[in-house]
Formats: C-alpha cells, sequence, structure tokens
C-alpha cells in the first residue's frame, strides 16, 4: 500500500527549497520594514497626545481667562442694575433681545415678582373700573347686554358711564363695551368708529389685566385693511402680559409683515421664559439660597441659558433678580465660539465658583500646532507608504528571483534525474555481464577473476549512487511512492549482507552482523528499507578511518524494530550532529574533503524512516566512531 499526502502517493513532507532565502528576507527588509512603521505610529501616537494634553492645557488656561471676565461682566450688570432699575423704567421699554440682561424683577416672599405686577396704575385701572357710580353703570349695562340681551338699554347705560368717565381707562373700557354691543345691535360701522378711537389710544392705558385697550381694537380692526406699522412699532416696544401677547399673535396672523411676526415670537419666548423662571425660581432659591457670600453665586437656568443672581436694589428697597443671557454676555467678551452650558462633554471645562455647575467649551485652540501635527502625520503616513511600497516591490522581486532559482533548480533536478535514468540501462547491462562472466565462464587467471569482480562491485555501487540520485529527485517532485507490505526485518538484513559482501571484502572490512531472532514482520517499503541501511553501511566504510570493523544489528525495542549500523571511524562532532541530514551537506574538515560523496545518503535515510512512520537517531564521538540507529513502528507508520 501507499501513503498519501496532500492527494499524492508521498512519503512525509516535502522538501521546500529556497525557504532560507525567504526567511532571510524577512529578517532583514520586512521586519525592519515594520518594526519603522510601527515606530512611526507610536511617535504619531504620542505626538497626538501630547498636542491634545497642550491644547487642553490652553483650553483650560483660557476657560479660566473666560471665567474672570464672564464674571467681571456679570459683577458690573449686577452693579448696574441695582443702581438703577425701577419698575418704571423696566415697563417703559423692552429690552432688545441682544441686550445681555433678560429681565430684572424683585424678590419678594420667596417669589419672583415682576415689574408688570408692581405697575400701580394697573392696580388703580382696576379700582377705576369697578367703583363709583361709573362702575355702577358698566356693572348695570353688562347686566342688560348680557343677562337681559336688552342692547339698546346697555348702550344707554355706557353712554352715561362714558359721560362720567374721568381717567383714560375709564373711557376706554366704556367705549371697549358700546363698540361690543353696537356690533350685537347690527350697527357694525358705529362699533368700527368706537374700534378706531381705542386703536388711538395710548398702551400705557390698559384694562385691569394689564392689557392695552388698544390691542382689543386692532384684533377687531385687523380684517379691515387698516395700517397697522405704527402700532406694531408702538406695541412690539414694550413689555405685554401673556393675554396682551395672545391678542397681538392673532393680529399678526391677519396684519403683520414677517419680520413682525419674528420680533413678536421672540416677545412670546421671552415670555415663555419668565414663566418658566418663575416656575422655577422656588427650587434656585431652594438650591443656592443666596445669603451672606452666597448672594454672589449664579444660578443657570433653562435652554437658552439664562444666569440668574440676586442684587441688592438702591431705588427699591427689596432685592433684585437678575437674568443674564449667557450666550450675549460670553459674545460681548470677546471670545469666539465660547459656549456656556450645563452639558458636561470631553471638551468642557467646568467654571470655578461662583458660576459653578457651568461648563464652557471653546473650538479647537492652538490651530497653528494641531496644522503642523497634521502635516507632520501627512508626511510621516507618506514616508510609510513608500517603505511599504519599497519594501513589497523588494518583495516582488525576492519572489521572481525564488521562483526563477526554483524553474532552475527543478530544471537541474530533471536534468539529473533523466541522466541517471539513461545510466541505468547500460550500468544493468555492465552489471549482467559481468554476473554472467563471473558465475557461467570458467576464467583463466586470478587476475581475469579480480578483474570481472571489480566491475561487478563497481557496476552495483554506481548502481545504488544512481538509485539515490533518482530516489532524492523524486522525494523533491512530490513523486516518491512507498509500496508498504509486510516485510521480515531479517530477511532485509541478509539482503543487505549479501550486497555489501564484495565492497567490504574488497576494502578489507569485516561486517559483524546480529539479527535478533524472531523479529516480528514490519510494515514497510523493502527496497527502500534496503536502500536506507545500504547508505548507512557506505558511509560506514568512508568515515571508518583506519578502522575496518562495522557492526549491523536489528533488535525489537519498545515497540519499535530497531536497526543499527555501527563503525569506530572519525565521528562526528556534536555541533554537526543537526545538519548532516540536509541535503547535500557534509561535515567540513580535511578528513572528509578527501572522501568522495555528493552528501545525499544520510538525507535519503531520514526520509525513509519518516515515511515508516519512525525516525533516525545518531550518537557519535569524534575519534571514537558513530551509531546510526532507524526505528520503525512495528505496528506500521503512524
Amino acid at each position: 500500500m501507499c501513503r498519501e499526502y496532500n492527494g499524492l502517493a508521498l512519503a512525509g513532507p516535502r522538501i521546500k527549497p529556497h525557504w532560507r532565502g525567504t526567511a532571510l528576507y524577512a529578517v532583514t527588509i520586512l521586519l525592519p520594514s515594520l518594526v519603522l512603521v510601527a515606530t512611526g505610529l507610536y511617535v504619531i501616537r504620542q505626538e497626538r497626545e501630547l498636542a491634545q494634553k497642550r491644547m487642553a492645557d490652553d483650553r483650560r488656561r483660557i476657560v479660566g481667562q473666560v471665567s474672570d471676565a464672564l464674571l467681571a461682566r456679570l459683577e458690573q450688570i449686577r452693579f448696574q442694575e441695582s443702581q438703577t432699575w425701577t419698575p418704571v423704567r423696566e415697563l417703559s421699554s423692552r429690552r432688545s433681545p441682544d441686550d445681555p440682561v433678560a429681565l430684572v424683577g424683585i424678590l419678594r416672599d420667596s417669589r419672583l415678582v415682576l415689574a408688570a405686577e408692581l405697575n400701580p396704575g394697573r392696580a388703580a385701572a382696576g379700582r377705576a373700573l369697578r367703583e363709583g357710580e361709573f362702575g355702577r353703570l358698566m356693572a348695570a349695562g353688562e347686566g342688560e347686554e348680557f343677562s337681559g340681551k336688552r342692547f339698546d338699554s346697555a348702550v344707554s347705560l355706557y353712554r352715561q358711564a362714558l359721560r362720567l368717565a374721568k381717567q383714560p381707562a375709564q373711557s376706554g373700557y366704556a367705549r371697549l363695551a358700546l363698540a361690543r354691543v353696537s356690533v350685537k345691535q347690527g350697527r357694525p360701522t358705529e362699533g368700527e368708529r368706537f374700534w378706531r378711537e381705542l386703536l388711538q389710544y395710548s398702551l400705557d392705558v390698559t384694562d385691569e389685566l394689564g392689557v392695552p385697550f388698544a390691542f382689543y381694537a386692532a384684533d377687531r380692526l385687523a380684517d379691515r385693511g387698516a395700517g397697522f406699522q405704527a402700532f406694531w412699532e408702538s406695541a412690539l416696544a414694550v413689555r405685554t402680559p401673556p393675554a396682551g401677547l395672545f391678542l397681538l399673535n392673532r393680529v399678526a396672523d391677519r396684519s403683520a409683515s414677517p419680520a413682525l411676526r419674528q420680533r413678536l415670537a421672540e416677545q412670546i419666548e421671552w415670555t415663555e421664559r419668565v414663566e418658566s423662571l418663575q416656575k422655577d425660581f422656588g427650587g434656585l432659591l431652594a438650591r443656592y439660597r443666596w445669603q451672606g457670600e452666597e448672594a454672589r453665586v449664579w444660578a443657570p437656568q433653562g435652554d437658552p441659558l439664562w444666569l440668574v443672581g440676586i442684587a441688592r436694589g438702591v431705588r427699591v428697597p427689596e432685592r433684585l433678580v437678575i437674568a443674564v443671557r449667557a450666550e450675549q454676555a460670553g459674545r460681548e467678551l470677546g471670545f469666539p465660539g465660547l459656549e456656556v452650558s450645563l452639558v458636561d462633554s470631553p471638551d468642557a471645562v467646568p467654571l470655578p465658583r461662583p458660576l459653578q455647575d457651568l461648563r464652557a467649551r471653546l473650538p479647537a485652540t492652538n490651530l497653528a500646532m494641531a496644522g503642523t501635527l497634521r502635516a507632520r502625520e501627512r508626511l510621516l503616513y507618506a514616508a510609510f507608504a513608500m517603505v511599504m511600497v519599497v519594501t513589497l516591490f523588494g518583495g516582488f522581486l525576492a519572489w521572481a528571483d525564488l521562483r526563477r532559482q526554483i524553474r532552475l533548480t527543478r530544471m537541474r533536478s530533471d536534468f539529473v534525474a533523466s541522466v541517471t535514468h539513461e545510466l541505468k540501462t547500460p550500468l544493468a547491462a555492465i552489471r549482467m555481464f559481468a554476473e554472467t562472466l563471473r558465475t557461467r565462464t570458467k576464467l583463466e587467471s586470478p587476475v581475469q577473476t579480480e578483474c570481472v569482480d571489480t566491475i561487478l562491485g563497481e557496476s552495483e555501487r554506481l548502481s545504488r549512487l544512481v538509485d539515490n540520485v533518482l530516489e532524492m529527485s523524486k522525494i523533491e517532485e512530490g513523486r516518491k511512492i512507498y509500496h508498504m507490505a509486510p516485510v521480515r526485518l531479517a530477511g532485509v538484513m541478509d539482503a543487505v549482507a549479501r550486497a555489501m559482501r564484495y565492497p567490504l571484502e574488497r576494502a578489507g572490512f569485516t561486517l559483524d552482523l546480529d539479527v535478533e531472532e524472531q523479529l516480528p514482520t514490519i510494515q514497510a517499503d523493502a527496497d527502500a528499507l534496503e536502500q536506507a541501511i545500504l547508505n548507512l553501511l557506505t558511509n560506514a566504510m568512508k568515515y571508518s578511518g583506519d578502522s575496518r570493523g562495522i557492526w549491523l544489528s536489528a533488535r525489537c525495542e519498545n515497540g519499535d524494530a530497531v536497526t543499527r549500523v555501527r563503525d569506530e571511524g572519525v565521528g562526528i562532532p556534536p555541533e554537526e550532529q543537526k545538519r548532516i541530514f540536509e541535503r547535500f551537506y557534509r561535515v567540513p574538515s580535511r578528513a572528509n574533503e578527501a572522501v568522495p560523496g555528493a552528501g545525499l545518503g544520510l538525507a535519503l535515510v531520514e526520509h525513509v524512516a519518516r515515511a515508516h512512520g519512525g525516525r533516525v537517531e545518531v550518537e557519535s564521538v569524534p575519534g571514537r566512531g558513530s551509531t546510526f540507529s532507524i526505528r520503525i513502528p512495528i505496528g506500521g507508520a503512524a
């Protein structure tokens, strides 16, 4: 039978030529290139980390400057508002969206009180509308209008109230009622006249809710195409309570331009933020307390962020609550891209007290350093790419050269195999005729006998050499096939002894054959095993020096059939024993230079042993000979 390997009938692993060249390329070129690239990448990473650390340090330094500048600006705002703020001033004009101060109110009974709530005119208007004869007439008129549906009687009462009106709020309230009931009577022209009169009222004239009477008129006249540009300029210049904003929003949908609607949307957004601040103010007050030194703390609130602080008023007895737009205040500081928020992120830096709970984030600093770093990184990456391209190109050239050498080696192997194969035919003929002369012809003299024996012996030796070359060629090409069958090792030893009889006798050697009785049969290729033992005996003859004794034995040891060849020749140094089984390798020494040989015998022996699932062992002492052992498992190849 045959052993199968990679789909071919082989005996053990195929010998791969030129692996040393590949390993040398990897060690001398590829490995240093990879080390260079790895080192460069490590340097890039270190520089990037160092640059990030420097930028982080710069960011912290700049944020420190930002903190100082922002705190100074907030304190400036706190001082200015505490010196000048009054409810009347707050109500007289609406603050611009670009003004960092979003709101100033009063801290009263642990809650935020707005300036509109402190307006004395609003409270007076509420009293004037419900007190005295005017209030009685208006109440009676509303009863006739809403309960009795007697509109003529309601108009009479409202007109009497209008004649008694002494304050703008009273006259406005009466005209509002007259306009409403006129429409109900089916006299829209008269109602429109009252609406137009109300539209001319100052925005300071309000009802008890603080809504100017002009807003009610604008709501009614917006669909009649009246000009509202002057009205809008006045309406958007003052603070308006939520009820008034509701009316303005209705009017804007019918009469305002997109720009005016945008301004109104900003005012509605501001009102919603104020309501949110009033709702959250109790929580802020409980958290920050604003007592003593803590009164200097600025509390964050809402989105977009407002910074809320406390100040002692000069013109009012209560303490002031000041809300500052963080974005506008930061923009005034001259730090473009500054973001102050409550959101924590890897590039955000916490601000110190009294701005605790805040985080400041700046765009990347040290842009010049970052640009230089990126340029250096690109240069290094280009260098790495060039190194890898050169390395791969060198590898390609080495691979091409390796393929060329493999082709040349294969050609030489094919040539040697072809030549040695052609030599086998004449060698076989020479050997056949020499054996015929030796056995069937009566030679006339001892000289003739010696000549025929010499021809026979040398032809056998030359045949073994040719067989070695052919077998090694088959092994290199992966075509070597071992025909395994039950073999008696004793028979193989007898055949080897017969084949070596003449060469041993001619060289003056004695062969001591020792075969253990009852050796079990083994699974082996008899011809290959015989050739391996012949190679060991031939080597023993070559390297015996002056000694003329060779010992050949076969034993059964630990489940292995062990064949040993021992000589008392020159021996092998310990440092060379690992390499003697390499192809074409011979131990370098003067004594070996005079010994003919190609260095193939031991390589073939090792291959045969491995193909049978065994191994070759050597024990040698320089000057005292060598012992080679072929161990083959009795149960067959594994």
